[in-house]
């Protein structure tokens, strides 16, 4: 019987954190395409006069919030798929 609950629990602590990852990557997909809209703002920015200088580093600095988490979800997600395969 507990070895039973074990497995059980296991499985579903599996298909949670998978939801949770795919959820995720689709956050992250939506947050690169405004990311990328950011980049082009900054790049705009950065090629107009000094007063926007300010405005071009917080998009920067968004884009690279975004590429901090990005490596984080990548390093998870192949964690959990190495342990997947045999």
């Amino acid at each position: 019987m507990g070895v039973m609950f074990f497995w059980v629990v296991t499985a579903v602590m599996v298909v949670v954190l998978s939801v949770l990852i795919r959820r995720s990557m689709r956050a992250l997909e939506t947050e690169a395409r405004e990311a990328l809209n950011s980049v082009r703002i900054a790049n705009n920015l950065i090629g107009e006069a000094g007063g926007q200088s300010e405005r071009a580093h917080e998009h920067l600095a968004a884009v690279n919030s975004l590429r901090t988490r990005a490596f984080v979800i990548r390093w998870l997600r192949r964690g959990l798929l190495r342990r997947r395969t045999p």
